[in-house]
């Protein structure tokens, strides 16, 4: 069908070879595939398919009208997902607009800080994470402030020298790290991080002027993955 890239039509699936049933017995008998094309009909979002029990069930005005179906369904599906898309933008926006917002009413940096992380979750919609700053004179980096973290008392208290761990990394490269569960990284430079139960994370380095002043981090404790959009 995706070859095809048209309506299929089997009105006798006993006799038919292209038809290949998933299980014994079916009682499936004329079968009717349509692909769900884009407007711009260059991506099939997926298949609509009909079944019958009765052989040579569906006529060519059947077959028309399911098609003008399958149009009309394929395109509520586009309008969903821009939806989304538009939606997802605009909550992206709001975040950064929020924590602009805090930037120029608040010269408290620990202010800054907290509001940058809670937007950050709130938008890629982990449960845990943490925002930490380079100490120059200490050549280290040092988390300022957390969030959702089993350890509290870890977080609270790690410091890691600069190209040490995941987050070292970061900063030393300059470029967003993304990694699954913890449990075999052999990157950490904390063996304790090990069991925090992370199953994804990524931490993306802050810029100011030019230069890699700190990490952020979101974290997840169920397996989870990264669209290209939120990283």
């Amino acid at each position: 069908l995706l070859q095809a890239r048209g309506p299929i039509y089997i009105p006798d699936t006993q006799s038919d070879p292209r038809w290949l049933s998933l299980v014994d017995n079916s009682p499936v008998c004329s079968w009717l595939g349509l692909p769900l094309f884009s407007r711009r009909q260059d991506e099939i979002l997926g298949i609509l398919n009909v079944d019958n029990y009765r052989p040579e069930a569906y006529s060519t005005e059947d077959i028309q009208m399911a098609y003008a179906f399958a149009t009309q369904a394929a395109a509520a599906i586009e309008n969903a997902r821009l939806y989304v898309e538009v939606r997802r933008r605009a909550d992206h926006m709001a975040a950064l607009n929020s924590v602009s917002a805090t930037v120029s009413q608040s010269l408290d940096l620990e202010t800054t800080l907290n509001t940058a992380l809670d937007k950050a979750l709130e938008v890629v919609g982990f449960e845990a994470g943490a925002i930490s700053l380079v100490d120059e004179e200490a050549h280290e980096l040092v988390i300022r402030v957390h969030r959702g973290w089993r350890q509290q008392d870890l977080a609270s208290n790690m410091h890691l020298r600069l190209g040490q761990g995941l987050s070292g990394q970061a900063v030393v490269s300059g470029e967003v790290i993304v990694t699954g569960s913890l449990e075999n990284e052999t990157r950490l430079a904390v063996p304790q991080v090990r069991e925090e139960g992370v199953r994804a994370m990524a931490l993306a380095p802050m810029r100011a002027r030019g230069r890699v002043v700190g990490v952020l981090g979101v974290m997840s404790y169920e397996p989870r993955t990264f669209a290209p959009q939120s990283i």
